[in-house]
C-alpha cells in the first residue's frame, strides 16, 4: 500500500486525483483494512482456493474478437511454442522462425499500430485487450520464448506515435537513425 501511496502522491493528477483524495489512502480505515486483507492467513488461504481452480480464473468477460484472438494464440503457444520452449532457454537460443513466422502472419506485432499504419488497433480508440490477451496466451507457453515478444511492439508504437514534435520531420515521420523508414505519424 505504500508503495501505491507513494506512486500516487509524486504526480496525483495524472490519476485524476487530488493530494486530498492520495491522502485518504493513509487513513487508519484504509491500514486496517490492508492488514486484515493481506493477512498471512487470508493469503494461504487464497492461495488453496487458487490451486484447487486447476489454472482457471473464472469467466474473462472477453469481446468476441479477443475470445477468437485468446484461442488462436493458446493453440500456438500450445503447439508451437511449448515444445521449444526448454530448448530456447537451455540453450540460450534466439527466438527460431518456427514461432516468429506465425506470430508475423498473425499480425502479432501490429496489435497496438493503428489500421491507418497497416496495424491492427482501431483508429479509433486505443485497446490494449489484444495485446493483453495475446501476452498472457503465449507466455503460457513461455514467457521468455514468446509472451514478451508482444510488449516490445507495444513500448515502440506508444513512443513512435507520441513523439514529439520537434523529433518529427516536415512530413511527420520520426527523425532517427534507428526508424527508417517510416510511416507518417499524426
Amino acid at each position: 500500500m505504500q508503495n501505491i501511496q507513494n506512486r500516487l502522491r509524486v504526480r496525483p493528477q495524472n490519476y485524476g486525483l487530488s493530494e486530498a483524495d492520495v491522502a485518504t489512502l493513509a487513513s487508519p480505515a484504509i491500514a486496517r483494512f490492508c492488514q486484515e486483507q493481506l493477512d498471512a492467513g487470508n493469503l494461504d488461504a487464497l492461495g488453496k482456493l487458487v490451486s484447487t481452480l486447476d489454472g482457471g480464473s473464472g469467466a474473462y468477460l472477453l469481446g468476441d474478437d479477443a475470445t477468437m484472438m485468446q484461442d488462436s494464440f493458446r493453440k500456438l503457444a500450445t503447439n508451437v511454442v511449448m515444445p521449444l520452449a526448454e530448448e530456447i532457454h537451455r540453450e540460450d537460443r534466439i527466438i527460431p522462425p518456427e514461432i516468429l513466422d506465425p506470430l508475423t502472419e498473425m499480425g502479432c506485432f501490429g496489435l497496438s499500430i493503428p489500421e491507418r499504419y497497416g496495424g491492427i488497433q482501431s483508429d479509433d480508440h486505443e485497446d490494449n485487450m489484444g495485446m493483453i490477451v495475446v501476452t498472457e496466451e503465449l507466455s503460457h507457453g513461455s514467457l521468455g520464448g514468446a509472451g514478451s515478444l508482444i510488449t516490445r511492439p507495444e513500448i515502440l508504437s506508444r513512443s513512435l506515435l507520441k513523439g514529439e514534435p520537434k523529433h518529427k520531420d516536415k512530413n511527420g515521420c520520426l527523425k532517427s537513425r534507428w526508424v527508417s523508414p517510416c510511416a507518417p505519424l499524426p
